[in-house]
């Protein structure tokens, strides 16, 4: 009796469901057969019936193959996102090695100036599938990233780093390399929304 005291609303909803069924199964059995057919059959009947069942069968699986293929695209996309982010990073920490030994080499120099070439054929793979799948759409994100590493390459190889006389790597320097990693690092993120969002 406690129970039904605590789960009056329950038992309200089941005693009301148990006499809409009843109720249902009155009018059901009261109207039999609801459902009558007739006993000739075109030859329109059985094709309209076949054409029904195949639509009925290769609608879901051509809907699952395009959200499938879709999926792989953007994964695709989003892996190559991630390979030029950890170049990026790999360039960034090196940077900041040399930074905190506080000397460059001439071997630092020419490093950094092949992390750069390699960043740049990393954006030239991105940018290739980001146009492909996105089309106009991925202009302003590629065009952004574009801009971005650009200056991310002035900071590594102007002659703040690669002049003969430089031989430890000036704060003023070490502070506008921070700021273009950061701005890559953000439209990095602008790209990665946008993909999954498309």
């Amino acid at each position: 009796m406690e129970w039904l005291k605590k789960n009056i609303i329950g038992v309200l909803i089941v005693a009301v469901l148990l006499i809409l069924l009843a109720f249902a199964t009155g009018l059901l059995v009261k109207n039999w057969p609801l459902i009558t057919f007739d006993n000739e059959f075109k030859i329109t009947d059985v094709f309209s019936i076949i054409f029904s069942i195949a639509l009925a069968l290769l609608i879901p699986y051509f809907i699952k193959y395009f959200i499938e293929k879709g999926s792989k695209v953007n994964e695709m996309i989003l892996g190559e996102v991630e390979r030029y982010r950890d170049h990026l990073e790999l360039t960034h920490s090196r940077f900041f090695s040399i930074y905190q030994s506080e000397k460059i080499t001439d071997e630092n120099k020419s490093e950094l100036n092949i992390y750069c070439e390699m960043l740049d054929s990393k954006f030239e793979i991105l940018s290739t599938v980001l146009k492909e799948r996105c089309k106009e759409g991925a202009d302003k994100y590629v065009e952004e990233l574009k801009t971005n590493q650009i200056e991310f390459w002035r900071a590594l190889t102007s002659i703040e780093i690669n002049s003969l006389e430089v031989k430890a790597i000036h704060p003023t320097t070490f502070m506008k390399e921070i700021k273009c990693h950061q701005n890559i690092t953000d439209t990095i993120m602008k790209i990665n929304l946008f993909v999954t969002s498309y």
